[in-house]
C-alpha cells in the first residue's frame, strides 16, 4: 500500500464521516445517544490507533461529555480529523512498512503502520453503515456514502 492510497482512503473516510454528521444535524429532534455513541466511537477508534502507532500505547479514553450532544461530537471529530492528518503528512513512504508493538487485551501485538490506517478506514466503514441505518429509519438518510460517489464529487466538487 502506498501512501497516496491511503491519503485517498482518508479522504474518503473524512467525507462520509461528514456526511454522517451533516445528517445528524438535520435531525429535526436531538439525535439519539446511539447515533452521538456510535460516532464518537468512530473518533475514539481513529485516535487510539493514532496513539498506539506513535506512542504505542493508548489511555485517552472518551469521556461522557465527548458525546454529551452533536455540538460535542462534532468538535471531538474536528480535534480527532486534525490530529490525524498531521500523524499522516508526517509519513513517508518507508513508514508504513515500520512495525510496532503495543499491549492489547489478547496481550502483546506486533502490526505494520500501513495494516492499521486500513484498519481505521475499514472500521469507520462498519460503524458509518450502521449510524446510515440508524439515520434513514429516523427520516434523514446521509445518502450515498459509497466510494465511487465520493470519487465523482471529489473530481467535481461542484457536483
Amino acid at each position: 500500500m502506498r501512501l497516496a492510497d491511503l491519503t485517498l482512503l482518508f479522504d474518503y473516510h473524512d467525507w462520509a464521516t461528514e456526511r454522517l454528521l451533516a445528517a445528524a444535524a438535520r435531525l429535526e429532534n436531538a439525535p439519539p445517544q446511539e447515533l452521538l455513541a456510535t460516532l464518537a466511537h468512530i473518533c475514539e477508534a481513529q485516535r487510539a490507533w493514532r496513539m498506539l502507532m506513535t506512542r504505542g500505547q493508548f489511555t485517552d479514553f472518551l469521556q461522557p461529555d465527548d458525546c454529551a450532544d452533536l455540538m460535542a461530537v462534532q468538535k471531538l471529530w474536528r480535534r480527532e480529523k486534525d490530529e490525524f492528518w498531521r500523524y499522516l503528512r508526517s509519513l513517508g513512504e518507508s513508514d508504513l512498512q515500520r512495525e510496532f508493538t503495543y499491549v492489547g487485551a489478547g496481550g502483546r501485538r506486533r502490526r505494520l503502520v500501513w495494516h492499521c490506517l486500513w484498519h481505521v478506514v475499514n472500521h469507520g466503514t462498519q460503524h458509518r453503515a450502521e449510524c446510515a441505518a440508524l439515520l434513514t429509519t429516523l427520516g434523514c438518510s446521509p445518502g450515498e456514502l459509497d466510494f465511487p460517489i465520493f470519487l465523482d464529487e471529489a473530481a467535481d466538487p461542484a457536483g
